[in-house]
């Protein structure tokens, strides 16, 4: 019984090791606490224009002008949009989003969203100074 025990506790500890390492490997950008990984040496201002397709966690996916399909991540959470009073975009809404295109290490690229501008309102994301998004720390953006 206690070697199933110990032989258990052993699958378990590797799995566990085996979900983080995989996670550690994905293609975005690390996110510490409120903090996308943004600086000048890894990331350029870019816009995109377009038409939503959809969502992804954390994102949301375009149908570049292009004919692209891009994810473009870090749109902030729905109690921020709705503590400015603008609605999320809807699938098949047209927008353009500044975001910053970041090189990660593999050399693959994604973007981060900073300001997204639809026919209804633009809303600002994140810090123009700092990368920082504006949904985290102090509450200066709060009404």
């Amino acid at each position: 019984m206690r070697k199933r025990v110990l032989i258990a506790g052993i699958i378990c500890c590797l799995l566990f090791i085996s979900v983080k390492l995989q996670a550690q490997s994905q293609s975005v950008p690390r996110w510490r606490g409120c903090w996308w990984q943004i600086t000048t040496q890894n990331a350029s201002l870019s816009t995109i224009s377009g038409t939503v397709v959809g969502y992804a966690l954390p994102g949301l996916i375009v149908k570049a002008d292009n004919g692209k399909q891009i994810v473009v991540y870090g749109i902030g959470p729905w109690w921020f949009w709705r503590s400015q009073g603008i609605p999320r975009p809807r699938r098949g809404e047209n927008v353009t989003i500044e975001a910053y295109e970041i090189t990660l290490k593999n050399g693959n690229t994604c973007f981060v969203a900073a300001r997204i501008i639809t026919d209804k309102a633009t809303i600002q994301l994140r810090d123009n100074e700092t990368g920082l998004p504006l949904w985290c720390g102090p509450m200066k953006w709060a009404k």
